[in-house]
């Protein structure tokens, strides 16, 4: 791989990442942080941390939502390949 040498080509690089961070892996990790935090009504999360949220996908409910989630967009993916893929080698 070539070394960045321009100043241009690092500038670019910087904006790039900076907004991968920005609007990826921030929203991530806040994402992943209210996870482990409990309901409140009022505010609608507390700070008591728990991992209560993650044992309830054992329960038979959620475990069957998860499942439906997974099952439909595993089919999505499927009909997204078959119309996809002929029109990504067709040429005129």
């Amino acid at each position: 791989m070539k070394i960045i040498n321009n100043k241009f080509q690092k500038i670019t690089v910087a904006i790039i990442f900076s907004w991968l961070i920005f609007f990826v892996l921030i929203p991530n990790l806040l994402v992943l942080a209210v996870s482990f935090l409990t309901r409140d009504g009022s505010n609608f999360y507390a700070f008591p941390i728990t991992i209560e949220n993650y044992t309830n996908l054992f329960n038979p409910l959620y475990a069957q939502v998860v499942w439906n989630s997974l099952s439909m967009s595993g089919i999505a993916t499927i009909i997204c390949l078959l119309i996809g893929y002929p029109f990504a080698f067709y040429d005129e």
